[in-house]
C-alpha cells in the first residue's frame, strides 16, 4: 500500500519542524529530553478545529498542506494515510488526544535518538537538517547544469568525471535517506567508494572512451 511505501523519517522531520514553529515559544522537548506534554496538548487543541477532541482526516490534511516539505514533494493524501497508520491505533479513522500525544511522543523519541544533541531542545531542528537531503540537492543542481550545457550545445570535456560523481553521490544519497543509524560496514563502504570512483573513471575514460 502507498502509505507503507512512503518514507516516514524525512516527512516526520518536516512535520515536527512545522509543529514547533506553530508554538509561540520553546520546543516540544524539555531540557531533560522528555516530551513537553503541555505544549503537545496545546498543539493538539490548535489542530482540533471543531473542538471535539479528535483530529479528522480533513483537519490533518489542512495541516499537511501548510507544511513546507521543500524538495520532498509528497502527496498530501499519502502523508495523511501514513500518519493515520502511525497514530490511529484503534482504527477509528480519527486521531484522539491520547493517540496524538503517544504518536508525537514516539516521533520526538526518534528525533532525539537520531539527532544525538547535547541540548535536547534542539533535537527537532537537527533532525530536520539531517533529512534535508543535501546530497540529493547537489545531484539536482548538477543535473540542471548538465541540462543547460546540453541545451546550449556548450563544450564539455568532463563526461567521465560527471558520471563518476553522479554514481557516487547516488550511492551516498540512497544510503543517507534509507537509514537513520550507520553500523561499521557503512564506514567500510565509504572508504571503498574512493577506489571505486577511480576504477569507474578509468573504465569510462579508457575502455568506453567516453570523454
Amino acid at each position: 500500500m502507498e502509505k507503507e511505501k512512503l518514507e516516514i523519517d524525512p516527512i516526520m522531520s518536516k512535520i515536527l519542524k512545522h509543529a514547533e514553529s506553530q508554538l509561540l515559544e520553546g520546543s516540544l522537548i524539555r531540557e531533560d529530553g522528555k516530551p513537553n506534554f503541555e505544549r503537545i496538548n496545546t498543539l493538539f487543541r490548535k489542530y482540533d478545529n471543531d473542538n471535539n477532541n479528535k483530529i479528522s482526516r480533513n483537519e490533518l490534511e489542512q495541516i499537511i498542506n501548510t507544511v513546507q516539505f521543500e524538495n520532498l514533494h509528497p502527496k498530501s493524501e499519502d502523508v495523511v494515510n501514513k500518519i493515520f497508520f502511525n497514530f490511529d491505533k484503534d482504527g477509528s479513522n480519527m486521531i484522539e488526544t491520547e493517540e496524538f500525544v503517544k504518536g508525537l511522543q514516539n516521533w520526538l523519541a526518534k528525533a532525539i535518538r537520531v539527532a544525538k544533541c547535547s541540548d535536547k531542545t534542539k533535537s527537532v531542528d537537527k533532525f530536520d537538517k539531517i533529512y534535508s537531503r543535501v546530497v540529493m540537492n547537489n545531484i539536482s543542481g548538477l543535473t540542471t547544469l548538465l541540462a543547460v550545457v546540453y541545451a546550449k550545445d556548450l563544450p564539455w570535456d568532463y563526461s567521465a568525471e560527471v558520471l563518476t560523481i553522479l554514481v557516487v553521490c547516488a550511492i551516498v544519497g540512497i544510503l543517507g535517506v534509507s537509514r537513520t543509524e550507520y553500523p561499521f560496514w557503512t564506514c567500510l563502504l565509504a572508504f571503498f567508494l574512493y577506489p571505486f570512483s577511480l576504477a569507474l573513471y578509468c573504465f569510462v575514460e579508457l575502455v568506453l572512451h567516453w570523454n
